[in-house]
């Protein structure tokens, strides 16, 4: 098993084990990294990065409004 397996089922297990209120933490720190992440890609230039950083935080934000 390569690093980035171990890493992928450490995140798994992390959030199969996680309290409701820890998940939602995890999302919003989620949104605020792709968030950040988008602006970066904006700033450079990158119209399929922002593209893509924006729908990963819009998808977060859809995700938590479900939990409402």
């Amino acid at each position: 098993m390569n690093s980035s397996r171990y890493h992928n089922q450490y995140r798994r297990n992390e959030i199969s084990t996680s309290s409701q209120g820890r998940l939602i933490i995890m999302m919003y720190e989620g949104a605020i990294k792709f968030s950040t992440m988008a602006i970066q890609s904006i700033e450079k230039g990158d119209v399929a990065g922002q593209g893509k950083y924006i729908n990963k935080t819009h998808d977060i934000i859809n995700e938590l409004w479900l939990w409402i």
